[in-house]
């Protein structure tokens, strides 16, 4: 099965706190590190991410940070 990125999928849905935690995410960084550098609890993160998964209709983190390289969502955001 190839995973296929819905084409009117845009990043408008995803508040800016999402976003923030998408690149960290893009980068590598555990729940814990996100929560460290933005200075929230690791809970919250993990709340970020669900939301964002409901949002995009994704089933895992892994298919949110492909997208994120595809619409180039890590360009938006400011780099951790």
């Amino acid at each position: 099965m190839v995973f296929q990125i819905p084409p009117a999928l845009t990043t408008d849905r995803l508040s800016r706190r999402e976003l923030d935690v998408l690149a960290l995410l893009t980068s590598g960084k555990t729940d814990a590190q996100i929560a460290a550098h933005l200075t929230i609890s690791p809970r919250t993160v993990s709340t970020h991410i669900s939301n964002m998964l409901n949002k995009t209709g994704f089933s895992n983190r892994i298919q949110l940070v492909v997208w994120a390289f595809a619409v180039e969502v890590i360009n938006l955001v400011p780099r951790y």
